[in-house]
């Protein structure tokens, strides 16, 4: 008999204001996509975020995907890391589906995979938040695991703080 390995369900703790902040970059850009960059540090029971960082103001937008501006987000990564004493660190990403669902994409899990994968991103685990709606946003956290081929998505239980 097969079984998967059980996961403790992990929590996201995230700002108010950083939520708030999200869902004013999605109304803004509606239809279109966008997203950002969540810092933050792991804690006991999940991960908790400190620091939301936008797509930049060179980030290409369509209604069906974003690219951030890399070289933005990389600059203001590299200043809240060392502004937190190097304790904040990168966490994930976030993005919008307006008018769809909060539900991962394959192309979502692939970037996720992708960054899980990357030595220079020194986050295994990386956690995705996904907003979807238009006039009534709403998301989901996911966070990725390791594992044989592709891995897997679980999603995450999110809280305001």
């Amino acid at each position: 008999m097969f079984r998967r390995k059980a996961v403790a369900e992990e929590h996201l703790w995230l700002p108010e204001a950083a939520f708030e902040a999200m869902v004013s970059e999605a109304e803004s850009w509606a239809p279109d996509e966008t997203g950002g960059v969540f810092m933050g540090y792991e804690a006991d029971g999940g991960v908790v975020v400190t620091d939301l960082i936008d797509a930049g103001p060179d980030a290409l937008r369509s209604p069906t995907s974003f690219a951030p501006d890399a070289a933005f987000q990389l600059e203001e990564i590299g200043r809240i890391y060392a502004q937190s004493g190097r304790v904040h660190t990168y966490i994930g990403d976030w993005h919008t589906h307006p008018e769809g669902s909060s539900m991962h994409s394959f192309i979502d899990r692939a970037a996720m995979r992708e960054v899980a994968r990357s030595r220079e991103a020194r986050c295994t685990r990386p956690l995705m938040f996904i907003l979807g709606g238009d006039e009534s946003w709403s998301g989901i956290a996911w966070r990725y695991e390791p594992g044989r081929w592709w891995g897997r998505v679980v999603p995450m239980i999110a809280e305001l703080y």
